[in-house]
């Protein structure tokens, strides 16, 4: 069952977002920059909560932050760990990526078929338990982009 923590109206148009990534420290930044900037209550979800029978998180990082949405002034930022061994290391330089978001899977998938080419894909585009569609990818010039499907 697909836990649906992003929401888009239907018919809006595709956004970019900026998904910011840290070294297995980011519910220390979401609660500092939920201090500075108030709103709403930033939605978590740690890796402990992933549903996907194929992949079970080690215990280490159960309590780390796999997706966190947050508003900063009206603006909507996206913000992970990224746990120490998981290929992507984090590094000063890789801590964030565009987040290309939408509600027409076919729309994502069609630009995903073109901005991966020359680029080195990190994840492939598919359903996953939070979304008809997502992918994540290094362009040919090295920037980073998930795409992101949500309803």
């Amino acid at each position: 069952m697909r836990r649906n923590i992003l929401k888009t109206k239907r018919g809006k148009n595709m956004s970019t977002l900026v998904y910011a990534f840290y070294n297995e420290n980011a519910s220390e930044a979401i609660e500092f920059y939920h201090s500075i900037f108030g709103g709403k209550d930033p939605i978590i979800m740690r890796y402990g909560e992933y549903s996907d029978e194929s992949y079970q998180p080690e215990e280490r990082i159960k309590n780390l932050v796999m997706h966190a949405e947050m508003f900063v002034f009206g603006s909507r930022i996206m913000l992970a760990d990224i746990p120490k061994g998981f290929g992507n290391d984090w590094v000063e330089g890789n801590n964030f990526s565009f987040a290309v978001v939408d509600s027409d899977v076919k729309k994502l998938k069609a630009a995903w078929d073109k901005l991966i080419v020359g680029g080195k894909v990190l994840v492939e585009f598919k359903e996953t338990f939070f979304s008809e569609g997502y992918g994540h990818v290094i362009d040919k010039f090295g920037m980073q982009w998930q795409f992101i499907h949500e309803k």
